[in-house]
């Protein structure tokens, strides 16, 4: 709320391989490209697993990392 100039996009696809196809699409890198003139730093993503099925796979990961940083 106190950074208007930070703008989060979600959205849900059914599959990764659907993600995958747009993310790599002329049509998706136009619209990139179109917006990039009006940013301030480059656009980043970031890719997130909703699901409990995934929740396993989550943890072990946050664990792997927090062990690396101590």
């Amino acid at each position: 709320m106190e950074d208007n100039k930070r703008i989060v996009v979600l959205s849900v696809w059914s599959s990764m391989d659907n993600w995958e196809t747009w993310r790599n699409s002329r049509e998706r890198a136009n619209l990139e490209t179109g917006l990039t003139p009006h940013l301030e730093v480059p656009s980043k993503i970031r890719v997130f697993m909703m699901g409990a099925d995934s929740l396993q796979k989550i943890l072990k990961e946050v664990i792997h990392e927090s062990e690396l940083a101590a």
